[in-house]
């Protein structure tokens, strides 16, 4: 699969050393993707400014459980589904770290406040759009459970663009590992070198990468 790294709407191209920063889809797709047929988006960071908020609740709760967590800490969950994400926290404060208790805790508040809105990454539409446009199928492979991912894609509207979606529920091995992407390529009915994965997170990256 070829992999792009990107923060909507600041794209760059990664391969080896080449970047392309500052280029929007169009130039990304006209350059390099003459042999792409699907496009794989991660969710959380990607489409939706959601890890922004994820960081925060974290934070608070881990406060109120007298333990002091840091930015470094909580991106040890970014790409990763729960148990993996358990396992990365047990491994990180201990193996009495109340990982449970704390992340039903965050997904409660968080729950609560994309109830009704989901922030949308700027350049979102316009990238969706864009592909659209070059009957490129779509899918999302998001490490959030299945559930809240559908939830997140319908509440901002974006549902109908993507032909299947995969979430961290559905498989085994968490990103990094490609499992995942491979799902969401079968979904597509495409072979995964026809495929593009669009992240934004090193463990989304290496998956993608694999």
């Amino acid at each position: 699969m070829s992999t792009v790294v990107c923060k909507l709407p600041n794209l760059w191209y990664n391969r080896g050393t080449e970047h392309f920063a500052g280029h929007g889809p169009a130039f990304l797709w006209k350059e390099h993707t003459a042999m792409i047929d699907s496009v794989i988006f991660d969710m959380d960071g990607l489409m939706f400014d959601t890890e922004r908020l994820g960081d925060e609740v974290w934070r608070a709760v881990a406060g109120k459980y007298g333990v002091t967590m840091t930015p470094e800490d909580v991106s040890l969950l970014r790409g990763r589904n729960y148990e993996s994400g358990r396992r990365a926290f047990l491994e990180r404060f201990g193996a009495g770290f109340p990982y449970d208790d704390m992340s039903a805790e965050v997904w409660r508040e968080v729950e609560a406040r994309l109830e009704h809105s989901v922030p949308l990454r700027p350049g979102l539409f316009e990238l969706l759009d864009a592909l659209r446009a070059r009957n490129c199928k779509m899918a999302v492979a998001s490490s959030t459970d299945s559930a809240r991912v559908l939830h997140n894609l319908e509440t901002a509207g974006v549902r109908g663009y993507f032909s299947a979606v995969i979430g961290g529920d559905q498989v085994t091995h968490s990103k990094p590992e490609p499992e995942i992407f491979l799902k969401a390529a079968a979904a597509l009915d495409t072979p995964p070198g026809l495929c593009m994965v669009l992240e934004d997170s090193y463990n989304g990256v290496r998956a993608g990468a694999a």
